[in-house]
């Protein structure tokens, strides 16, 4: 008895536990989000292989298919042969997986209440929705909106259900098709491409070019080995990987596109690790419009339209692409610099410690040479471009007729005993309306500017250290002794420090007790330091350039003609104790101010002329006497004083 009561209770506990168990299962699902979706297709829509619309409300020839592929990307294969918009796709297919449930009702209901399919647009229906699994597939009828606002009458996939459902699906349906295709065109990405090709038909004269990278840099392969311009290729790489698909063509445009392409004006292809793009582009039969056809290797039966602007200079790749930098070689290795001309020559060379010597001409002494100035000649030339490569194969013929075979210039940098001498040659054609350059190895002859010619000076004196004295400065502990300016050559005193007697009207009083004028006071410390300003300044002289004619007792030469000396300083400093001789003279001569920017100057001792620098040439106007302004100069027209009209009379 015991036992069948124990028993009983058991099966009445199961029965009870059961029963809550499915009272929560139901609650649980009517509070899921899950369970508000209607649930069309099932729980699986994402894994959809298939995704077909057709009906009227799409517009005539607008029936689209779209299929997944391997790679889970969709693929339109309907009304043409395109890739999908990723984005639209998916944005679709989560509309359909989470359409909420509002509002729904059975055939039968309808039938039940004298009503047909006809009457909610759904015996015909304006578009239907067909997802597939492979060989399986449903599909859902969209009909008349309802009565209830912004709903859309859809006919569910067992076609024994209707419901009233929101219209932001069937808007995303019906968006146009070019919402639907993917604009992108070429798609591998930009790391993975190893080679860049070409073919160019210009005038029936087909032009192929190959670039391939090698490490980060990129070479033209054929029609010639070259280096080309790594950062020009990998720019235009990328503009191509932007390049989207304005429109697409069928019926006339797309014949039309069909027959320009039989011929292309260009193809392009892009090489990637394990894929490979072309893109045919032809010029539209009709002049003036502002795009290109276009074809993808890809999808061959698809023609669309693309700017023409990413394409710029394609048809020149050959030379577009090259670098033009023909001069490769790190600045801080080269050793020794030599430049030669018919007529002259100078040699260069840099010493351990990293400063530069010039070598004086007809003679086996070496000279201080100004770094900068060499340093900016290296920076020349490790910078120079090609404007354009006339001749990648010259003959001899071709050599002299450059006049390379006897060149205004030779250039030789050498690299230390490892590397080999780079020698680069200049000439011209007998016009001289061009100038051309060689590397002496290299067959390329390149088209360079003229001004080149200005920065290759074959003369020691623009090289050396522009400092007068580098060899022999005057210490830093020495004082001014005495200064003295005179005309030249007649030696007429001008100025002397210090003041001797008729010097000035302004001379300081002889007696202590005697008043001090204070503007006379002032007047003469101004004029001091005018002096030893100007003793400062020429004591480490550096000037501005030296003059290829050299030192001349009687006048400057510059190419202009010549110039009278005017003036001669003579400065005597003393010398710090210790030194033997204790006091140490320079002696300048120089010329009237030849313009504004220009005066000349020259030092016997050293046999130079120079180019005096315009602080220097301000420094002279300020302390030498009744200094006129430069010719150039004129004075300012003095404007004419306004008439004060007469008062009128009351």
């Amino acid at each position: 008895m015991r036992y069948r009561v124990t028993l009983f209770l058991l099966v009445i506990s199961t029965v009870l536990f059961i029963r809550i168990y499915l009272l929560e299962k139901q609650d649980a699902e009517k509070n899921s989000p899950v369970s508000d979706s209607i649930g069309l297709f099932g729980p699986n829509i994402l894994d959809a292989d298939r995704l077909e619309l057709k009906g009227t409300a799409l517009g005539e020839d607008e029936e689209r298919l779209l299929r997944k592929k391997g790679n889970s990307q969709w693929q339109i294969e309907k009304p043409m042969n395109w890739p999908a918009n990723f984005y639209i796709v998916n944005q679709v297919l989560n509309q359909i997986q989470f359409l909420p449930k509002e509002y729904s009702f059975t055939v039968n209901s309808i039938l039940k209440a004298g009503k047909t399919l006809a009457d909610y647009g759904l015996q015909e229906p304006r578009l239907e929705l067909t997802l597939g699994w492979g060989e399986k597939h449903q599909v859902v009828a969209f009909g008349h909106p309802s009565e209830i606002g912004n709903r859309t009458y859809l006919l569910g996939p067992d076609r024994k259900k209707i419901y009233a459902i929101g219209q932001q699906l069937e808007t995303s349906l019906l968006s146009k098709l070019e919402l639907w295709r993917s604009q992108a065109i070429f798609t591998i990405p930009v790391i993975e491409i190893g080679s860049f090709s070409l073919e160019i038909n210009d005038s029936g004269s087909l032009t192929k070019i190959r670039l391939e990278k090698t490490g980060d840099a990129w070479k033209l392969e054929a029609p010639i080995k070259a280096n080309a311009d790594t950062s020009l290729v990998n720019e235009r790489i990328n503009v191509l990987q932007g390049v989207k698909a304005l429109g697409f063509l069928r019926g006339k445009d797309g014949q039309e596109a069909k027959e320009a392409l039989l011929t292309p004006l260009i193809r392009i292809t892009l090489n990637g690790a394990t894929q490979r793009q072309t893109l045919e582009l032809a010029e539209p039969l009709e002049e003036g419009k502002p795009f290109l056809y276009a074809k993808f290797d890809a999808y061959p039966t698809t023609y669309f339209i693309v700017s023409g602007d990413p394409f710029d200079n394609l048809q020149q790749a050959q030379t577009y692409f090259r670098q033009k930098q023909f001069l490769d070689f790190e600045l801080a290795k080269v050793s020794n610099i030599r430049i030669e001309s018919d007529e002259s020559q100078v040699s260069l060379q840099k010493l351990e410690q990293g400063d530069w010597q010039v070598q004086e001409t007809g003679e086996a002494r070496w000279i201080q040479a100004e770094n900068p100035v060499v340093q900016k000649l290296l920076e020349f030339l490790a910078t120079a471009k090609a404007l354009s490569f006339p001749h990648d194969a010259p003959s001899q013929a071709d050599l002299q007729r450059l006049g390379l075979e006897s060149p205004l210039r030779t250039v030789t940098l050498s690299r230390g005993q490892n590397e080999k001498a780079i020698s680069l040659l200049f000439g011209q054609t007998e016009s001289g309306e061009t100038l051309y350059a060689k590397l002496a190895d290299n067959p390329f002859v390149y088209e360079v500017d003229q001004s080149m010619m200005e920065q290759l000076e074959p003369t020691p004196l623009h090289y050396r250290d522009r400092r007068l004295f580098p060899d022999n400065p005057i210490p830093e502990g020495a004082t001014l002794k005495e200064l003295k300016v005179t005309t030249f050559p007649d030696a007429t005193i001008l100025l002397s420090y210090p003041w001797e007697k008729g010097d000035s009207k302004d001379n300081a009083p002889t007696t202590p007790d005697a008043l001090v004028d204070p503007v006379v006071k002032e007047l003469e410390k101004a004029k001091v330091a005018l002096v030893l300003d100007l003793s400062n300044h020429i004591r480490d002289l550096s000037v501005k350039d030296f003059s290829i004619q050299g030192f001349n007792e009687k006048y400057f030469e510059v190419q202009t003609g010549k110039n009278a000396w005017q003036y001669q300083i003579d400065a005597i400093y003393k010398l710090p104790e210790g030194n033997d001789p204790p006091e140490q003279k320079l002696t300048l001569l120089l010329t009237e101010r030849i313009s504004g920017t220009v005066q000349g100057g020259g030092h016997a001792k050293s046999r130079t002329a120079f180019n005096l620098k315009q602080e220097t040439i301000d420094q002279l106007r300020k302390i030498l006497p009744a200094a006129n302004p430069p010719p150039e100069y004129r004075k300012p027209l003095k404007e004419e004083p306004l008439e004060t009209p007469a008062n009128p009379k009351n």
